[in-house]
């Protein structure tokens, strides 16, 4: 069986945030802020289900030696990991988004899995937002938001196959629109 492009994106955000969210667990409770390690938990939760759910685990496993579990003192920084964070957590809101544009708001059987993917991005943001002052965190959040949405839409256009390339613009545009549209109200709501 062979897997789409976007399930195959959509697997790799659940082992990223689950990878980093561990990664920054460890790091507060090290440091002693719980507060910080309460929003990685809350971060990574919904991909924790997931990764678990859909046998993840050796692929998750690999990505210790990049977030730092397995050798801390060669993981990316603090800053760079809270980014991975919010992409892979955009990246799943992003396929939501679009599931629900698709299916004109109908996908009653996403709700529980949109609704809990959507607080997990807003505790990576709330994460980001707290570690890091808001010039700095609002320029990975944009580059992440953008990054996800763009894989986001590349990978459904490279499984849909049978689209003319005038279909596939006018699909590029409105499903463009509607994810980023989706992700910047999310990031609103994760501010409050």
């Amino acid at each position: 069986m062979t897997s789409s492009q976007l399930t195959l994106a959509v697997d790799t955000w659940t082992c990223q945030a689950v990878s980093v969210s561990r990664f920054l667990l460890a790091l507060y409770r090290r440091l002693g802020d719980e507060k910080q390690a309460a929003n990685a938990i809350q971060a990574g939760a919904p991909a924790e289900e997931r990764g678990g759910r859909l046998g993840l685990g050796p692929r998750i496993a690999a990505l210790k030696l990049i977030h730092g579990q397995e050798a801390p003192d060669a993981a990316p920084g603090e800053a760079r990991s809270w980014q991975v964070l919010v992409e892979a957590q955009a990246g799943v809101c992003a396929f939501h988004a679009m599931a629900d544009h698709c299916d004109d708001g109908k996908a009653r059987s996403l709700r529980g899995a949109r609704t809990a993917n959507n607080k997990a991005f807003q505790a990576s943001l709330r994460g980001y937002r707290i570690a890091f002052p808001e010039e700095m965190s609002a320029v990975g959040i944009s580059e992440a938001i953008d990054a996800a949405a763009e894989t986001c839409l590349a990978s459904f256009l490279e499984d849909l196959t049978d689209a003319s390339d005038e279909e596939r613009e006018s699909i590029r545009k409105d499903l463009g629109l509607t994810i980023r549209e989706a992700l910047a109200r999310e990031a609103e709501v994760g501010r409050a």
